[in-house]
């Protein structure tokens, strides 16, 4: 089995072993020996199984797929190798091998046009002949990936186990410390909410309590004789009298509140606001404009209670 595989986001030195972990993925048998070879950004990775038809192939010596040793480098095309046994199809691209597939014969239309349609080749032009070729003394491409070799399986067994083993427990040990450092910042956060609960809690006493010296005091205000409404209006009009200003609205508030509006050609804040205070019944006096030009709206608070209104 042959994949062509894109490796440019990959390190360099990552290359080999992403491209083979890759194929491997894809590999219909197991065990399998895997040979990869890296061309720059382009790496092609063949498959075949460890086991042979008389049994495991020789522990001894250095094997190769046999489209390495066939055939040579090619620009752009599609081409049919003749093979030991059948012929294999391979599609080139800017010198790099794309797709590579072998067939027991030479493949008809309907083969040959998936085996383009799974490379993403865009070409409807029918099966070419194969072509023969030689055996070459040497590769037409070279792989520095030795461990994948057959014959350094065994030396290397012990090592990989151990590195193995080592990217296990990476694997493992990271999550397991991230969980750990969650773990902690969670329990720092549990507290954090338990002390703002308290911090909380004290707020919503203290309001609670706010609340009910509120309505009482407001029960108690509400035990006093009601203000006599002719006395306040009397002392209105004793205060507005020197500032010749009309009284336009009153709104004698629930409590001690007093909301009146005046208005007047010479209408002066300060003197009026001063005349209020004179009179001796208000405190706290506010003033603010109107709605229309010329008028003054007052709110002032009752200090001094009167005799029940009949």
């Amino acid at each position: 089995m042959f994949l062509g595989i894109d490796v440019a986001s990959i390190p360099p030195k990552r290359r080999e072993g992403y491209a083979a972990l890759a194929l491997r993925r894809q590999l219909p048998f197991e065990p399998a020996t895997i040979h990869v070879v890296v061309d720059g950004h382009w790496a092609m990775a063949w498959g075949w199984p460890q086991r042979g038809p008389q049994g495991d192939w020789p522990a001894e010596g250095e094997f190769l797929p046999e489209s390495l040793l066939r055939g040579a480098l090619r620009d752009e095309g599609a081409v049919i190798e003749s093979m030991s046994v059948g012929v294999e199809a391979r599609l080139w691209r800017e010198n790099r091998l794309i797709a590579c597939r072998w067939f027991p014969s030479r493949p008809g239309p309907e083969e040959w046009r998936s085996f383009l349609r799974g490379a993403g080749w865009a070409s409807d032009a029918p099966a070419p002949d194969p072509a023969p070729a030689e055996w070459r003394e040497q590769p037409w491409a070279r792989s520095t990936m030795a461990s994948f070799l057959p014959g350094r399986v065994g030396d290397l067994r012990r090592p990989l186990l151990a590195a193995t083993a080592l990217v296990a427990a990476a694997a493992i040990g990271w999550p397991l410390g991230q969980a750990l450092r969650f773990q902690a910042a969670l329990a720092g956060t549990e507290a954090d909410i338990a002390a703002l609960r308290d911090e909380l809690g004290s707020v919503l006493d203290a309001k609670d309590a706010a609340q009910t010296d509120a309505a009482e005091a407001e029960a108690l205000l509400g035990l006093e004789p009601a203000v006599n409404q002719l006395a306040a209006l009397s002392a209105v009009d004793a205060g507005l009298g020197p500032t010749r200003l009309r009284l336009l609205e009153w709104d004698f508030q629930a409590g001690r509140g007093l909301r009146i509006v005046v208005a007047g050609a010479t209408a002066d804040p300060e003197s009026t606001v001063q005349a209020l205070m004179d009179a001796g019944l208000f405190d706290d006096v506010r003033i603010e404009p109107g709605n229309q030009e010329g008028q003054l709206v007052f709110n002032a608070r009752i200090v001094r209670k009167d005799a029940p209104s009949p």
